[in-house]
């Protein structure tokens, strides 16, 4: 979600690029919080970035709506225990394992919803991937992660009326 921010991705979608923006608004004009592991750093940066977007997104930390949150050990067995789950249960489509990053940043969603159980929690995603030899996409285990987690994870969009309430974890 970062990079689409960031680059404004036309390619994704003018309701989701709105979507985006809605929730960037929400968070920076409310005491909502932007939470997403440490890792979407590197994974952001890795992209084709002009200047003045590696600025922006080395400038993401002094936000007060934006929370980093490192890796822990119990957000790092979280992760192993999805990564394994997904290996040993392929999902039908035959898309591969998901990535240890993906996972980790599943697993710290999970982990910040169970500090945080009074709120609800979605995790915003363009990453949908079911086809075989890819890796299996985030979208696609939403509200039923490793068959045991209910966690809501979805492609940003903006509904027909223009509201929706942010309760967001991106990656």
């Amino acid at each position: 979600m970062f990079i689409a921010w960031i680059k404004d991705e036309a390619d994704k979608g003018e309701e989701a690029m709105r979507h985006i923006r809605e929730m960037i608004r929400s968070a920076q004009a409310s005491d909502a919080i932007i939470a997403t592991s440490v890792l979407s750093l590197p994974e952001i940066l890795s992209g084709e970035l002009d200047g003045d977007q590696i600025r922006a997104v080395e400038n993401l930390e002094n936000f007060r709506w934006i929370q980093f949150v490192e890796t822990s050990l119990p957000i790092a067995k979280r992760g192993q225990e999805l990564r394994n789950h997904y290996r040993d249960h392929p999902h039908p489509s035959g898309a591969k394992t998901p990535s240890t990053v993906d996972m980790i940043q599943v697993a710290t969603a999970l982990i910040v919803a169970e500090a945080y159980p009074a709120s609800e929690l979605t995790v915003y995603t363009f990453d949908e991937n079911t086809r075989a030899k890819k890796p299996l996409g985030l979208v696609p285990m939403s509200r039923n992660v490793a068959g045991k987690y209910d966690l809501e994870i979805k492609k940003p969009y903006l509904p027909v009326s223009g509201q929706d309430s942010f309760d967001g974890f991106s990656v």
